[in-house]
């Protein structure tokens, strides 16, 4: 008799876990689960296509291009375009100045479409726009490099001896 009791004591206390588990199970609210609440950085927008534009107002090429950019000394003109990275859509902007060429491009993954073949770049002790540079020599002058969390810059001085200035440039938002 005495091993019967144990036995549906047992029993019972197995029956009410039970069905505290299906009860909890069913009152279980799934919008608590999802765990994209905590995600740091969500996936940038894609870039939207525009048509090639040629101009020498940096506020048009700002508006274009979408992100600041370092805008050479004595800036003459420049160009924003769409192109291609992987099969990724990328933006790209040439800019002429008396002293540099700057270039550059969007998304920052695309570094690689700027940069000249086999060159080696190491850490230069300049920073522009709050990014350290890197640096390398090629074509007969020293090519500077810096990336953004949104983009990635050559700067291409025409003459290596001469020093030259940037001003920020950066979108109306």
């Amino acid at each position: 008799m005495r091993m019967l009791r144990r036995l549906m004591a047992f029993l019972l206390s197995v029956s009410l876990m039970a069905v505290f588990y299906v009860f909890s199970v069913m009152m279980e609210n799934e919008e608590t689960k999802r765990t994209d609440e905590f995600v740091v950085a969500a996936d940038a927008a894609p870039l939207k296509p525009i048509a090639p534009l040629q101009s020498s107002d940096a506020r048009q090429l700002a508006d274009a291009f979408g992100l600041a950019f370092p805008l050479p000394e004595g800036f003459q003109a420049g160009q924003v375009s769409d192109g291609v990275w992987h099969t990724y859509p990328t933006r790209q902007i040439t800019l002429k100045g008396s002293q540099a060429t700057v270039r550059g491009i969007r998304p920052a993954a695309a570094a690689a479409a700027l940069l000249p073949r086999d060159a080696v770049f190491t850490a230069s002790a300049s920073a522009l726009m709050g990014y350290p540079m890197m640096e390398t020599e090629a074509e007969g002058r020293t090519l500077y490099a810096f990336v953004t969390q949104d983009a990635a810059f050559l700067l291409i001085p025409h003459a290596s001896a001469e020093a030259s200035g940037y001003q920020m440039m950066s979108p109306d938002n």
